[in-house]
């Protein structure tokens, strides 16, 4: 599980400059902000990162970052950036800011600029947080997200196929949900064929993205049950990321 938990780190962005911090390497063509759209509670800095290619970036100097036709009073910082070389993208640069407003529903856009190339951003103040009503999610282990996966045959009608135990770090794959079963059995039987060790990768990746996504969101102050589409959006991001690596690992 060493390597699903380096690569959680990554998607997370707590391991280097990870791949959770980039909308899309390919995409990055030009002065771009990340993320796009997004929201924190009031009195509450959110970050943002600003990437560019680095033979577009040349000679253009600093980034400035300004509000677009504010609605509120918002606090931006720093309002001048130095990219720097990203740790693992050499084509990257990139820098961080911090934006927080004051009062719940107001909202600005966000234009970073350098030299002629620009790009835009919105944010919002969202609700207050209720720390006795909002669930935290639990502390990390030492070893990482994720330390087993298991094979439940106990479960004879299971609602899913696949399931993260958030707690004990266990990813739960149901023997008996249908499409499971021809495939994987008890104890992991199947999982050395070309099939079974297919359908083994699939199931640990749509479990381990959708943690991934959550807690990303969770990050973002969002509330996952009340967003969604930002929820389906970051999955399907790391699905497309992360399938790739986590095939190399356990397909046959």
């Amino acid at each position: 599980m060493k390597k699903l938990n380096k690569l959680s780190r990554e998607i997370l962005g707590e391991e280097g400059e990870g791949l959770g911090n980039v909308p899309s390497v390919e995409d990055i063509t030009k002065l771009t902000i990340y993320p796009t759209v997004t929201s924190g509670p009031p009195d509450t800095e959110r970050n943002f990162t600003v990437y560019n290619n680095i033979e577009v970036s040349k000679n253009h100097g600093n980034v400035r970052i300004t509000l677009d036709e504010p609605n509120g009073r918002f606090k931006i910082t720093p309002v001048q950036l130095k990219l720097h070389e990203h740790k693992k993208q050499k084509n990257l640069i990139l820098g961080y800011f911090k934006i927080k407003g004051f009062k719940e529903g107001d909202k600005t856009g966000i234009i970073a600029r350098q030299g002629r190339d620009e790009d835009i951003a919105e944010f919002m103040v969202g609700p207050k947080r209720n720390g006795d009503t909002r669930k935290k999610p639990p502390k990390r282990r030492k070893g990482g997200l994720f330390n087993d996966f298991v094979f439940d045959v106990v479960e004879q009608n299971p609602i899913q196929r696949v399931y993260y135990n958030r707690h004990s770090g266990e990813i739960r794959i149901y023997v008996y949900y249908p499409g499971v079963f021809p495939f994987l059995k008890a104890n992991g039987e199947g999982s050395e064929t070309e099939r079974g060790s297919m359908l083994l990768s699939e199931l640990i990746a749509e479990a381990f993205c959708k943690e991934t996504a959550r807690q990303k969101v969770e990050q973002e102050s969002f509330n996952p049950a009340g967003n969604l589409d930002h929820y389906l959006k970051l999955y399907n991001e790391h699905l497309k990321k992360c399938i790739p690596i986590i095939h190399s690992i356990w397909i046959q």
